[in-house]
């Protein structure tokens, strides 16, 4: 805006996708072929093309008459090319394409309404909360795709050299942090910096690691608060103490992977498709994963990519179709191979307790994204007040109000 398998405790590769959708193979009788044109992005959750296209080989054996041609379109371009699918260009939409669950309320007019096209049933095996994410008003227009969380990953070699353990609170964190920043070589934890790079979801971390959320009690965006002047602090400080990656400002979440896999980084905030990187990058990298502070709030932060139909589908059959096997247990566990949490609910109830698993999933059950209508301008308030904190313009609590009335000044 991730890759998860239970196998002796380690993730698996997508190709193994192939093997779990074999029992999905059924016989029906020929009729004429169907064609469904599918278009992802080109980083949507770093899967392989390989995964995708074992995934659409299951969907295919179970339903021969319909073949579903995958397109890798590029994710910089996805606002255009929505704009024009849904505008003067709507012959050259797909069938089905990716969203992300905050982008929903935005196009949710212009999206096939899954109410009465799948039984209830046919859903009741996903996790509840994730498949919320999926809906508008209620309103279920979308299966998960990938879902993802975030945890902390440590450098396990440097934690047991400087006699630490892996950090459990936000005190522990910043002395772990600090212990382990050796500049110019190595710095001790990273937070993107960059616009657009994951500032929001990093704040929004530590915000519930503060004991804070950023809506009131009334559902509206609130990040004037004691726990979001925390939040900012908290960065501020590590990076006046020079903990944080140098130019934090111009670092986005890809730039501190790299660095964590390089080894220039000892604790790292990221969602589990690193971990599946850092296997093939950098296999003799010493790392491990812990959950992130909560500040007591059991509640998991995630974030869904959400499989649309197109209202604008001349196969409309065939299309819930396709979004009705996306829903069945089998092509749900595939999806986890590709990056995904683990949300299909049998598949999650055994593989919750995995050491690997864990840290990603504790909490699922009453997890939470933020409200879909109130994504951008929270990313633009959080993004305009810590350039103001780390800039030494402002203190945290200037920046936030600063940041916010600019917000409710802006016209859109």
């Amino acid at each position: 805006m991730n890759h998860l398998a239970h196998n002796g405790g380690r993730y698996l590769a997508a190709p193994c996708c192939v093997l779990l959708l074999v029992a999905l193979a059924m016989a029906v009788p020929a009729q004429a072929e169907i064609a469904l044109r599918f278009a992802a992005w080109h980083d949507t959750g770093g899967h392989s093309l390989r995964g995708i296209t074992d995934l659409l080989d299951g969907f295919q054996a179970r339903n021969p008459n319909v073949r579903v041609n995958y397109n890798a379109e590029d994710w910089a371009q996805a606002r255009i090319r929505l704009k024009y699918w849904f505008g003067s260009h709507s012959q050259y939409a797909p069938d089905v394409t990716i969203l992300p669950d905050v982008w929903l309320a935005a196009y949710a007019d212009q999206l096939v309404s899954l109410e009465g096209a799948l039984k209830d049933k046919e859903t009741s095996g996903l996790v509840p909360a994730v498949l919320n994410r999926c809906r508008v008003s209620g309103r279920l227009v979308g299966i998960p795709w990938i879902v993802r969380s975030r945890a902390l990953y440590y450098r396990t070699d440097l934690l047991e050299a400087a006699k630490l353990k892996p950090p459990k609170t936000l005190v522990e964190l910043q002395a772990a942090a600090t212990a382990l920043t050796k500049t110019p070589d190595a710095y001790g934890l990273g937070l993107p910096g960059r616009p657009g790079g994951g500032v929001l979801e990093a704040f929004l971390d530590l915000l519930a690691a503060h004991g804070g959320q950023p809506l009131d009690k009334d559902g509206k965006l609130q990040l004037q608060s004691k726990e979001a002047e925390a939040a900012l602090a908290f960065w501020q400080a590590l990076h006046r103490e020079r903990v944080l990656e140098p130019e934090v400002l111009s670092w986005g979440e890809l730039e501190l992977q790299e660095a964590f896999a390089r080894g220039q980084l000892a604790v790292l905030i990221a969602g589990p498709e690193l971990h599946q990187r850092l296997r093939k990058v950098a296999p003799a990298l010493k790392f491990g994963v812990t959950a992130l502070p909560t500040g007591g709030d059991p509640a998991l932060p995630i974030s869904v990519e959400v499989l649309v139909a197109l209202r604008n589908t001349q196969q409309p059959e065939a299309t819930t179709r396709f979004l009705r096997f996306m829903a069945c247990d089998e092509a749900q566990r595939a999806m986890t191979l590709m990056g995904g949490l683990p949300v299909a609910e049998a598949y999650y109830q055994r593989v919750r307790g995995d050491v690997d698993v864990a840290p990603f999933v504790t909490g699922l059950e009453r997890a939470r994204g933020l409200p879909m209508a109130q994504a951008e301008p929270a990313a633009r308030i959080v993004e305009r007040a810590l350039w103001l904190c780390l800039s030494g313009r402002a203190t945290p609590a200037e920046a936030l109000k600063i940041s916010s009335d600019e917000e409710d000044r802006r016209i859109f």
